[in-house]
């Protein structure tokens, strides 16, 4: 490895500095906007003059993977928040009526966002969610707990639609995997494969704690006065021969953090654009590349990269990453890799993979050498 001389260690070093005053910077500016936006809200809540209502109508399909519907269920998270955190706006209506179909990551950003309003004792009191009239609709949002925490009647007496209870949820404060380890499917514990047992419980691990670690090290910038917990959200479930795990933060997101968490690797990333602005679905290839946390434990950081491994070399199942514009993963039966940034940012990070099951009780020929 070519050894760097003192004008280029130095000009690194600059390079490093300069960063992080950027990032001083862009902290001071975040404090004063929230400083200026919470004396607007104060000052419009003594004027009874504006107090008025409004009605947010989900879409029917609750997804983040395609651009339609990715694009409809962000312009209405961000009017539901932009409501439920306006002084002038005494009730915000929420219906969920028109729910049909439930998509992994689309319902967890969806659970999340919410939660995170009803954290906020200014929008709690404003939320007034209705049923859903699908069945299977308001099975998943009380076998999650979401109707109870809103306040409504868990109506079901059974919930047992095989589309609903085959998930496992949970979600905390704390990056620990115990939390979720024992909910687990079995097929984790005893599958053979255990290149691959390891890989998808330390990819969960790496998930959980992460949100810890560095998710919320920045400022997530959505209006939302009070403070932000470091909390992450978990799907997990094995049906019809296929084993699917989704989990979710409201942090930063990669591309943000990563100028933070690697702020060398990520100016000699930004200088090689050459003047190009940088995507995010590039800074979070970037990120996975690196394979290591801002812990700097040698176990830490290459859970997820693990995962993509194993999907690239197996050539089965899907691993994709979201994290505010970007999206990136890979397809392992088709051997490809998939990238794209959008206009619009979730605001944190949903890791999602799907694996056949049958791979976990498979021993790959390198394993009996």
């Amino acid at each position: 490895m070519k050894r760097l001389s003192k004008e280029e260690k130095a000009k690194q070093k600059r390079a490093v500095r300069r960063v992080q005053r950027a990032i001083k910077r862009a902290l001071l500016r975040e404090t004063k906007a929230r400083r200026r936006g919470k004396r607007l809200l104060e000052k419009q809540k003594k004027d009874s003059r504006f107090f008025a209502s409004r009605k947010f109508v989900l879409p029917e399909t609750v997804c983040i993977t395609t651009k339609a519907h990715r694009r409809s269920l962000l312009d209405l998270l961000h009017k539901i928040r932009s409501a439920a955190l306006d002084g002038r706006i005494s009730s915000v209506y929420i219906d969920f009526s028109k729910i049909k179909m439930l998509h992994p990551s689309g319902t967890i950003l969806l659970l999340a966002e919410l939660e995170r309003l009803m954290e906020c004792d200014m929008s709690r009191r404003k939320l007034i969610p209705n049923y859903p009239e699908d069945e299977v609709v308001e099975q998943l949002f009380q076998h999650v707990g979401l109707l109870e925490r809103f306040g409504l009647e868990n109506r079901i007496e059974k919930v047992d639609h095989e589309s609903v209870v085959n998930w496992m949820y949970a979600s905390g404060t704390e990056g620990d995997f115990d939390a979720v380890a024992e909910l687990l499917p079995s097929v984790l514990i005893e599958g053979a494969n255990t290149e691959l047992r390891l890989a998808v419980t330390t990819g969960m691990a790496e998930a959980i704690a992460n949100s810890s670690e560095h998710a919320y090290v920045l400022p997530r910038n959505d209006g939302n006065p009070s403070p932000v917990n470091m909390k992450w959200w978990a799907f997990a479930r094995e049906k019809d021969g296929i084993f699917w795990v989704v989990i979710c933060d409201l942090g930063a997101g990669i591309p943000r953090t990563l100028r933070r968490t690697w702020p060398e690797e990520a100016e000699q990333f930004l200088m090689r654009l050459a003047g190009k602005k940088s995507k995010d679905h590039s800074l979070i290839e970037l990120a996975l590349k690196l394979g290591r946390t801002r812990t700097e434990e040698g176990s830490r950081g290459k859970g997820l990269k693990d995962i993509l491994k194993v999907v690239k070399n197996s050539k089965v199942g899907v691993m994709e990453i979201h994290s505010n514009n970007g999206i990136f993963g890979f397809d392992g039966e088709l051997g490809k890799r998939f990238a794209k940034s959008h206009k619009k940012s979730i605001g944190g990070t949903i890791v999602q993979w799907s694996i056949p099951v049958e791979e976990f009780n498979r021993i790959h020929r390198h394993e009996d050498e």
